[in-house]
């Protein structure tokens, strides 16, 4: 079964990948590494065949370039992930302009490459914006045969019942995984995340951090962080599977990290990175666990 997310950003994509991964399918939420020849423009022919090891694949840059998707998977079943226009302004434009603002290209390539490509700005401008995502929308609505295509409005209740019958699988006992706001998305609940990274991690001290910018504009003051897969403070993407994680892990604790921080926008890493997630908890200590933050003690 292949599943595309086709929704755009802030539209429950989250709550979607982790329900996927509920239900025990491979799910990727924001692909950072398979696209970005297509979004730099350095491949004229690009292979868009790049997700044979995944059941899912969701938000952007995937759902952008769904129609090239549906042609390389053409068995595909897709999911368009809706939210109220208002709403999802208001969010995409705290996230954008507010949380994980990208200045200059050289801040962030992956980002500013992303953003402009999609939405015609990096930052967040409201009017071409909204049509932007009304256009991005109808076109999903036009292109994708209506026997293959989901709606789905997550964030007004929508969850297993609408989902379940689409892929042909049971509903489970677990409740669908509407993301609430309030502990996830608010700038108060970045702020306590940092008390809370300041309570755990010592003064002056190095963590590792799986962030997704949620923190930016939040960091903790007393203590240092230091990105995954950051190099001279620019971002790499995401690891290509267990093996690279666990790299970049021994990598940052060699380099002095004594605690890793996951913040909640990556919580989906202990789905997909399993082989990672499982050395984890087999070889450190989780001292913090809530819905904002998750804590390993990087010691032997």
């Amino acid at each position: 079964m292949k599943i595309l997310g086709l929704g755009l950003s802030k539209t429950g994509t989250t709550s979607l990948h982790r329900a996927l991964g509920i239900l025990g399918l491979r799910s990727l939420h924001y692909d950072e590494c398979r696209l970005n020849d297509v979004l730099a423009g350095t491949d004229p022919s690009p292979d868009f065949r790049c997700y044979d090891d995944l059941h899912a694949v969701l938000d952007i840059p995937s759902a952008f370039f769904f129609e090239e998707l549906l042609a390389a998977y053409p068995d595909s079943r897709g999911i368009l992930t809706l939210r109220d226009e208002d709403a999802w302004w208001r969010s995409i434009e705290e996230h954008f302009n507010r949380r994980s603002p990208v200045r200059l290209r050289e801040d962030d390539p992956f980002k500013w490459d992303l953003r402009t490509r999609v939405y015609g700005s990096a930052r967040a401008i409201e009017a071409p914006f909204r049509a932007r995502y009304r256009a991005h929308n109808a076109r999903v609505r036009d292109k994708v045969p209506a026997d293959r295509l989901l709606m789905m409005d997550i964030a007004n209740g929508d969850g297993w019942e609408v989902l379940c019958p689409f892929l042909g699988v049971p509903e489970p006992s677990e409740p669908f995984p509407h993301q609430n706001p309030e502990a996830g998305q608010g700038r108060s609940a970045a702020r306590s995340a940092a008390a809370e990274i300041e309570a755990v991690v010592a003064l002056g001290s190095r963590f590792a951090l799986i962030d997704e910018g949620w923190l930016d504009s939040s960091a903790p003051c007393g203590a240092r962080p230091m990105r995954f897969l950051a190099r001279d403070g620019v971002s790499q993407g995401r690891p290509a599977d267990d093996e690279a994680a666990l790299r970049e892990l021994e990598r940052l604790r060699r380099a002095g990290a004594a605690h890793l921080v996951f913040t909640w926008p990556t919580f989906w890493w202990f789905d997909h990175y399993r082989g990672f997630a499982s050395h984890l908890e087999s070889r450190f200590r989780r001292v913090l666990a809530n819905d904002r933050l998750v804590v390993f003690e990087l010691g032997e």
